[in-house]
């Protein structure tokens, strides 16, 4: 019979939260950068400039809402823990 894999408590998850977050600031930048770089380097901009555009759009846009939620982590995570995860996660 497998063992069942016990709940974390509350508080050890929102300190892991917190930790990966702020690991995470650097990324913010760096992201939009790197994708900036490789689409210029690659030539994409000049192939397809509207792809690349939206691209860059949609990556700097989830790196500005991580940016929110690492800034606003008390207070969004306090009240409403499922959306920071599924907003901080998903921008992954």
């Amino acid at each position: 019979m497998r063992e069942t894999v016990p709940e974390h408590a509350p508080e050890i998850w929102r300190t892991a939260c917190l930790q990966m977050a702020w690991r995470a600031r650097g990324g913010v930048v760096v992201y939009p950068a790197l994708v900036g770089f490789l689409g210029l380097g690659s030539d994409l901009s000049r192939r397809a400039p509207t792809l690349f555009a939206a691209l860059l759009a949609s990556v700097t846009l989830i790196a500005a809402v991580r940016q929110i939620l690492i800034r606003r982590f008390d207070p969004i995570f306090d009240r409403w823990p499922r959306l920071w995860e599924t907003g901080f996660f998903g921008g992954l």
